[in-house]
């Protein structure tokens, strides 16, 4: 379509002065006489010059075509070798473009990439680091190859390969095509379609109980896509061979099993059919994380005597048994002088220190008489476990013999070498982002587009809301790109979605807070294509205008998280995307909402679409530092996250949710801890089997 291209590219490059756009467009021919048939016959073409024209060779979009081929241009290499390492945000995105658009068939992309993905991530941080610089170096000599900027030939053998992290060179280049299999990590599998593991083989049962556990890293600005495959093994080979049967499979995001907690969905076989009356049930558990800390408070009774003109001086140890064995010393207490009876002072420690949040892990607890040259002359020892502490709680003390092992086996009448008591032991837990979540949370999703007049006529292919048919634009982009995680964490998937500074119908009167379904008793919309195409049936409708005012919507959106508030619970927590093309005009009112807002249970993310200077933007994020009301009252929390669009234009669509989301989680446990709750305790469908393994 080279009318839109030459269309998109006229308008990317307005700005620059004395920039044109010129459109090469090359018409192959086998002959001179076959070439003018096309170009002077077929396609009426008049040529102002002609030298131009039947070229035996000529470079084309990083190619060299010519009669024998076409091949890679050695010089387009020379740029690639000397592109920069990325020293920001900006360059860095540029280079996965670049990476992007050349290396898909890199081998081991996302391992090597994988560095330079997690600086995207952290965003707006900046680390430089070494792995950062490999990975580069590395991408930088595979782009070089002219096995992977070569053109596909058909005349070639063609290898179907069932990992292309793994690719060979065969009597030259081969095209390689991936396909679902092999061994890579979690990451890996759900970026490029490899798989992360497979269960154990049960027979004969048409109920299978798995034992098997996957582990897979989260990411909540991500949509993690996973597939889930079920076979019939009738031979000894690896799962995929002629021999066994395809029972069905199933897809889903990572996102889903996690707000579920328990999910239950049909397989299908091939081609989208139902395998019969086929389920399959996926459970998901947090297995990493801080589950909080626990509070201790020791003392000791009647231990034994190490010194000779005093009484002992001693002190408790903590060792964690790892799973091979070894001793991990947790905490050591103070010293106690002279004193046979010692009370140690209270300690906290972290659960993951104290039993690597494995309430029946072994610990084992030694008693010293203390001595000042380091000889501490060993008392006893016991074992327990932090599941036998817990039961220490409120009045209840749990006591332990103090024993010492040669004076057991070598008295007949040995007890102990005193008692140690646990006085007391509380637990305070510290809930994660998926705590929240897997109890039940659900994240409401409201949109709020900019209909004011600087973004230009609608029916303007120049205007920010020209609806392209070939292309979404940039509100679109936005919408889609940030929505679409969000909708999984919504059971009923319905969106509010809102407009401001229109003149709307009947009357045409400027608002700053409408329903763009036009809707007044019902905002919401059916998932994110509802949103999308009450978007596209709006703009007909209302009269751009202005000002740029969004207090309002974010008043809106705080009235109802604030009847939420009310509950006292983890039920629903509110993001708000708000897509402007300009710096807002009611600024003084923004910041006052906003530090309102931050008391409550909601986030707002702010796009900036098109060209616009967005400085002034950048105080309502509070990266660097507090946002304050006009009136110096400083937010709560860091509720706002701001991001100009143009900065991810030419990166991928899952770019800018990740950007924009990833400091989500944290608002979220933020916000309830502050507030004191708990998550709620996860609700399982009462139609579903108490069975807590998959199917």
């Amino acid at each position: 379509m080279p009318e839109i291209f030459q269309k998109i590219m006229s308008q990317t490059l307005e700005d620059m002065e004395g920039a044109i756009c010129c459109i090469k467009i090359p018409i192959p021919g086998s002959s001179r006489k076959e070439y003018d048939q096309k170009v002077l016959q077929e396609a009426s073409l008049t040529l102002k010059n002609k030298r131009k024209c039947a070229k035996p060779m000529i470079k084309f979009f990083g190619h060299i075509v010519q009669a024998s081929g076409i091949m890679a241009n050695l010089q387009k290499n020379k740029i690639i070798g000397e592109f920069p390492q990325p020293k920001n945000i900006t360059e860095l995105q540029r280079c996965l473009g670049m990476v992007s658009q050349l290396g898909k068939f890199l081998p081991n992309l996302v391992g090597i990439n994988k560095p330079l993905m997690q600086l995207l991530r952290l965003r707006p941080q900046w680390c430089d680091s070494a792995d950062q610089k490999n990975a580069f170096d590395k991408i930088q000599n595979f782009l070089n190859l002219l096995e992977i900027l070569v053109q596909y030939d058909p005349e070639l053998p063609t290898t179907l390969a069932e990992d292309i992290s793994v690719w060979e060179q065969q009597n030259g280049p081969h095209a390689h095509l991936p396909f679902l299999g092999g061994q890579r990590s979690a990451e890996e599998w759900i970026h490029s379609g490899s798989e992360v593991d497979r269960t154990e083989v049960i027979k004969s049962n048409l109920h299978p109980v798995f034992s098997k556990i996957f582990n897979v890293d989260y990411y909540f600005e991500e949509a993690q896509k996973l597939r889930f495959e079920v076979y019939d093994i009738h031979g000894h080979c690896s799962i995929g061979t002629r021999d066994d049967d395809f029972l069905g499979g199933v897809e889903c995001t990572l996102g889903q099993i996690v707000a579920q907690k328990k999910m239950t969905k049909p397989l299908f076989l091939r081609y989208g059919k139902y395998a019969g009356k086929s389920t399959i049930t996926v459970i998901a558990e947090e297995i990493s994380g801080n589950n909080g800390y626990v509070e201790l408070a020791f003392c000791a009774k009647k231990l034994d005597d190490k010194d000779l003109f005093s009484k002992s001086d001693p002190f408790l140890e903590i060792y964690r048994i790892n799973d091979d064995e070894s001793e991990q010393l947790v905490y050591r207490t103070e010293v106690i002088k002279n004193n046979l009876n010692p009370v140690w002072d209270p300690f906290k420690v972290s659960l993951s220190s104290l039993c690597s949040c494995d309430e029946k892990k072994q610990l084992k607890c030694l008693i010293w008489d203390y001595d000042t040259r380091g000889k501490h002359d060993y008392i006893g020892e016991f074992y327990t476990t932090f599941e036998q502490m817990r039961k220490a709680m409120g009045e209840n003390k749990i006591h332990w013999d103090c024993v010492n092992p040669k004076y057991k086996a070598k008295k007949r009448h040995y007890k102990n070498s005193g008692t140690v008591i646990l006085k007391d032991c509380k637990l305070h837990r510290i809930y994660s982002f998926l705590d929240y979540i897997m109890g039940g949370c659900q994240i409401h999703f409201t949109v709020a587009i900019d209909f004011t007049a600087s973004n230009g006529d609608p029916r303007n292919s120049c205007s920010l809301h020209y609806i392209n048919p070939y292309q979404p634009n940039e509100y679109l982009k936005a919408l889609i790109s940030v929505g679409e995680i969000c909708q999984d964490y919504d059971s009923d998937k319905k969106f509010s979605a809102l407009g401001f500074g229109a003149r709307i119908p009947p009357n045409y009167v400027v608002s700053h807070n409408f329903a763009i379904n036009f809707n007044s008793e019902d905002d919401e919309c059916e998932g994110i294509q509802g949103v999308v195409e009450s978007y596209q049936s709006c703009l007909p409708k209302i009269q751009l205008y202005g000002p740029t005012n969004v207090s309002p919507i974010i008043g809106t959106v705080a009235k109802v998280a604030a009847e939420e508030e009310k509950t006292k619970e983890a039920s629903q927590y509110f993001i708000l995307l708000i897509l402007t093309d300009g710096v807002v005009t009611d600024m003084a009112d923004t910041r006052e909402a906003i530090v309102r807002a931050s008391y409550l249970p909601m986030s707002i993310i702010i796009v900036g679409v098109g060209n616009a200077d967005f400085t002034d933007m950048q105080i309502l994020d509070g990266d660097d530092g507090v946002l304050r009301s006009p009136k110096g009252e400083p937010a709560l929390r860091d509720i706002v996250q701001f991001v100009p669009f143009r900065e991810f234009k030419n990166a991928s669509p899952a770019a800018l949710a990740k950007c924009v989301l990833a400091e989500v989680p944290k608002q979220v446990v933020e916000y309830y801890s502050y507030k004191a709750i708990a998550p709620k305790c996860p609700t399982m469908d009462s139609s579903e089997s108490a069975c807590t393994t998959p199917e």
